[in-house]
Order: C-alpha cells, then structure tokens, then sequence
C-alpha cells in the first residue's frame, strides 16, 4: 500500500506543478481478469469516492480501503510512511513532505496569483484555494516565515 501512496503522490505534484489543482479518489475492489481485458469495480467505486468526497484539491481514499489495510494489519506501516492524513473522519493522500514544501507552496502562491481576479464572486473555487492553504500551513513542514505567507484572503 505505501509503494502505491508514494507513486500516487507523484500524480497531484506534478499537476500542480503545472499549474493545476486536483482531486480524485482511490477505491479497491476485487478484479476480473478474461483474457486481455481487466476490469474491477473500483473503477466505478473511485468517481463516488471522488466526486462527493473530496470536494478539495486531494486525493481521497475510500474507507473500505483504510478499514482493509487495518483489518489486515497493515494500517500501522502506512500510517508510519505519513503518506495519508486524516481529517472529519476522511482519509486523503498526504502530498506534503519536508522536500518538497516550498516548491508546493510556491506553485500554489502561483495558481492563486493567477486566479485571484477570476475567483471573484465564485465562491466554491475560492474555497478550493484556501482549503489548500490551510492544509499547506497545517502541515509540520510549513515554513511560515516572511517568504512563506497566506495569500488567501481571510473571510469576513
């Protein structure tokens, strides 16, 4: 499980690196195998998990997949790699780490710089901005110094 977390991860990164925030799910079913062709209904399980859940930009991971990993005694591992945060009760990709703070932080200063005018008045986008902020300075490797600030502003 953390081998798949750690290339998750990579996938979220490199979107906003490009100037892109994400979201999406990850689900686990059992898989069919007939011939060539694979199929396995966690690819209908992950748009459910996606699309209602995780609202921010993360990538949240269905609790069947959690209870798993504990049932089978492997949540401990995971939780040790801080591959996964968990926040009201839902588990997500944990992006963050002390080697690539900064870099996330700047590309995210960036996307919202970017945006700021054309977020005016709509206020479910704004929220996605500021949900990451507040999980950016959340973070135990938050640098929050003169060049490492909020940028969103705060509500009224």
């Amino acid at each position: 499980m953390a081998g798949l977390l750690g290339v998750l991860k990579s996938v979220p990164l490199a979107f906003l690196h490009e100037g892109m925030l994400v979201r999406g799910g990850l689900a686990s079913e059992r898989h069919f195998k007939s011939n060539s062709i694979t199929y396995s209904h966690a690819l209908a399980l992950a748009p459910q998990v996606e699309s209602p859940l995780a609202v921010y930009p993360r990538i949240v991971i269905d609790k069947n997949v959690v209870e798993t990993q504990k049932t089978n005694n492997i949540w401990p591992a995971v939780a040790r790699t801080h591959l996964v945060c968990e926040r009201n009760g839902l588990h997500f990709l944990n992006v963050l780490d002390v080697t690539n703070w900064s870099q996330v932080y700047a590309s995210a200063k960036a996307i919202y710089a970017r945006d700021r005018d054309s977020l005016i008045g709509k206020e479910n986008e704004f929220l996605k901005h500021v949900w990451f902020e507040n999980y950016l300075f959340a973070s135990p490797h938050a640098e929050a110094d003169a060049d490492h600030h909020r940028t969103c502003p705060a509500s009224d």
